[in-house]
């Protein structure tokens, strides 16, 4: 009974000590069916390659009536890590952008990647070489191609193992996304108002949106500055964009980090200029 209860903690530790003891009891749940799943997938082919190895002469005897039983186990297991997975994934990133925008999306991918193998390896044995060996009916060259497939099985398991620490240290992609969503705030430029949105909003090239809802400038420029660092002022030249009212201001580089100071000018015929400025703290929020 200690020992069941020590089993139901180490499998329920991981989800409550990571990411997904602040996604809520379900993510909880999740993670444990994951890593038991896992446990028991990774585990079970450990120890029957081991007492593959162990017995020698009589070792595909014991194939015989041990192979078959890990196999039914094994696709239990992977069915359970296959959903449990899918949900924890969907939990931890939320957009699809997120797979390949953070490094947790990434890492997920890789796991992803490795994955698929150990599935396809697993299908062949399953398909071909399990009921051979319950039948006792195994070439010699069939046998060595099981023990081959089953070590290589191990190997990306612990590969995955590996993606898995990393994953657990990275911060969760909708967490990277949310610190890095748009920032967005209203101008006022004399008769003009217009709508500004900075992507990603982050240290480094951003993109500038202004759309404009009443009239359109003939020109629009944009100039930032960091009076903290006397950067400064940093020149750009709006693009008109594809929609009314539309401009679009590529490779605005806001880097390094802190208060940038972005003034916007807008110009109507040849003598009026209208200017609004806005300070965006990179990692925080945006002031008038």
């Amino acid at each position: 009974m200690a020992a069941l209860a020590l089993a139901v903690g180490i499998v329920f530790t991981p989800g409550l000590a990571g990411h997904a003891s602040v996604s809520g009891t379900g993510a909880v749940i999740a993670d444990a069916a994951h890593v038991q799943a896992a446990a028991v997938w990774t585990g079970g082919l450990a120890f029957l390659v081991l007492g593959l190895v162990l017995t020698r002469s009589r070792r595909w005897e014991l194939a015989a009536t041990s192979v078959p039983r890990f196999s039914t186990t094994a696709v239990v297991s992977v069915a359970i890590l296959i959903a449990a997975g899918a949900i924890n994934g969907y939990l931890q990133v939320r957009a699809w952008r997120g797979l390949w925008e953070t490094e947790y999306g990434i890492l997920l991918l890789v796991k992803i990647g490795l994955v698929l193998p150990l599935l396809a390896m697993g299908a062949y044995n399953n398909r071909y070489a399990v009921p051979r060996l319950r039948a006792q009916i195994a070439s010699r060259v069939e046998r060595v191609r099981f023990l081959r497939l089953a070590g290589a099985e191990l190997a990306v398991m612990v590969a995955v193992v590996g993606v898995t620490a990393a994953l657990v240290n990275a911060p969760p992609a909708r967490t990277e996304i949310e610190m890095h969503e748009a920032s967005e705030t209203e101008l006022e430029l004399g008769p003009f108002m217009a709508h500004m949105e900075i992507m990603p909003a982050a240290v480094g090239r951003n993109e500038i949106h202004l759309t404009f809802e009443k009239g359109r400038p003939e020109e629009v420029n944009l100039s930032a500055r960091l009076d903290a660092q006397d950067i400064g002022p940093l020149r750009y030249r709006a693009r008109r964009g594809m929609e009314p009212g539309a401009y679009v201001v590529r490779r605005v580089n806001l880097s390094p980090a802190g208060e940038w100071e972005l003034r916007i000018d807008a110009r109507r015929g040849e003598f009026d200029l209208y200017s609004d400025t806005v300070h965006i703290d990179i990692g925080g929020g945006m002031s008038g």
